[in-house]
Formats: C-alpha cells, sequence, structure tokens
C-alpha cells in the first residue's frame, strides 16, 4: 500500500523511491540542511524483504 498518493491529496510533496538511483537522486534534491525546509516531505522507500532478517 503506497502513502504517496494519500500525502499529496493533503498536499504534502512525496515521492515513492524503487531503488538505489531513485533514492540517490531523491536525497540529492534535498537541501543541503533538511532544517531549512519549508514544508514536508514524504519519501517513500520500498525495499526488497531480507529472508533472513528475524525482529
Amino acid at each position: 500500500m503506497s502513502v504517496t498518493a494519500p500525502a499529496r491529496g493533503f498536499g504534502c510533496p512525496a515521492e515513492r523511491v524503487d531503488d538505489h538511483p531513485g533514492l540517490l537522486a531523491a536525497l540529492a534534491a534535498v537541501p543541503p540542511t533538511p532544517a531549512g525546509r519549508r514544508e514536508p516531505l514524504l519519501l517513500e522507500v520500498a525495499v526488497e524483504p531480507d529472508a533472513h532478517y528475524r525482529a
């Protein structure tokens, strides 16, 4: 289930990232100091489950 569409519906900039190059590009687009942002930003990062991870 994606959270980008509801976030955009509330006026929040949102982007879904599905791969490493996309993540690097999305993070490069954020100003050097996130504290300087004047609006929220939602980055939904899709990751592949790790079959060896145990919670």
